[in-house]
């Protein structure tokens, strides 16, 4: 029965947009971040294109920029990230073919280390 066939259409993912910066514990660094959307019936597209890269310390945005500094490693900045994640593109909304977001994290401890990859969530979307 070709009714019984479970059709998602193919997936145009965009970026994850950052919005802000809040309160949290994100440690000192670099952060980018990433999604994939799936259902409970095993479909899901693939990762987005990541994030653009958002800076982490314990410096106050608001301050001059010329009092924003970075921080030691591994330390503690008061901070957390906002971020969009657009689940339409065109006319197509997504929301009505996944109902979960999977979002990824990639941590940048500084520019000489592999980043760590890992999995911060998974939400639902619908």
């Amino acid at each position: 029965d070709p009714n019984a066939i479970d059709q998602v259409p193919s997936s145009i993912l965009q970026a994850p947009l950052f919005v802000d910066l809040g309160s949290g514990s994100l440690m000192s660094g670099m952060v980018q971040y990433a999604y994939q959307l799936f259902n409970a019936r095993g479909s899901s597209t693939t990762i987005s294109p990541v994030s653009g890269m958002i800076h982490l310390t314990s410096s106050s945005t608001s301050n001059d920029l010329n009092d924003y500094k970075g921080d030691e490693k591994e330390k503690n900045t008061g901070k957390s990230a906002i971020i969009n994640i657009p689940i339409s593109y065109g006319s197509t909304d997504y929301s009505s073919y996944y109902d979960r977001a999977r979002i990824y994290r990639i941590f940048y401890n500084d520019n000489t280390e592999t980043p760590k990859v890992s999995v911060l969530d998974e939400i639902r979307i619908a």
